[in-house]
């Protein structure tokens, strides 16, 4: 498979299932308005791909649809878009940042596990984040978790070693067990005092939080 870029026709509302799986030397794909899904491991191991911005018309993005695509630097997640499968950005080691729109309400299973990021924006409307959601992006430094958020599931941001700033901007929260567990670098969690913490927040961090 040699294909270098590919323009989805205009008329495709669905790209199925491991379209375009393992297209090694895929750099450039271009998504017309009209997509409505993207489904599981469509772009998956596309090592070359560096960049895909959705069109406002995707409303769902699959289980594993860009899993281990290495060099993928950007992703531009469209309002509008409202499911997103696990492992979906797993292992996107070139991922650094991401917005994270205010309709998906729900992050999956190690959706961003063992990627690249470094910075990533939470909308208000993200009700909950299932375990492992997050694990082993160990470039990840701050993250803010708005108040709409009512669950962080567990090991959901575990062994991110170079995190140091946790905020929770809401009172009515579950912190589910080894949530933050490896976190050796965290010096500031503020978490209301309404919040309920299940077991230890950090067994090998720092799990003194400041309460505001």
């Amino acid at each position: 498979k040699t294909v270098h870029s590919i323009t989805v026709a205009e008329s495709v509302t669905v790209i199925h299932r491991s379209a375009f799986k393992d297209c090694a030397h895929l750099t450039e794909i271009t998504i017309p308005d009209g997509v409505k899904s993207i489904q599981e491991g469509a772009f998956y191991g596309c090592v070359s791909l560096k960049e895909v911005n959705f069109p406002s018309s995707v409303k769902e993005v699959g289980e594993g649809a860009f899993g281990d695509c290495t060099q993928l630097r950007s992703i531009d997640l469209n309002e509008g878009l409202v499911h997103i499968g696990s492992q979906a950005f797993m292992g996107c080691q070139s991922l650094t940042h991401i917005t994270v729109p205010s309709t998906v309400d729900f992050l999956p299973i190690a959706l961003f596990e063992n990627s690249g990021l470094q910075n990533i924006m939470l909308r208000n409307g993200l009700v909950e984040m299932e375990e492992q959601a997050f694990r082993g992006a160990a470039d990840l430094r701050a993250v803010i978790i708005p108040a709409s958020c009512r669950q962080v599931g567990e090991c959901a941001f575990s062994g991110l070693e170079n995190l140091t700033v946790v905020t929770f901007e809401g009172s009515n929260v579950r912190i589910n067990e080894c949530a933050f567990w490896g976190c050796t670098s965290l010096q500031t969690l503020t978490i209301m005092p309404t919040a309920v913490l299940d077991d230890d927040v950090d067994d090998d961090g720092d799990d003194d939080g400041d309460d505001d």
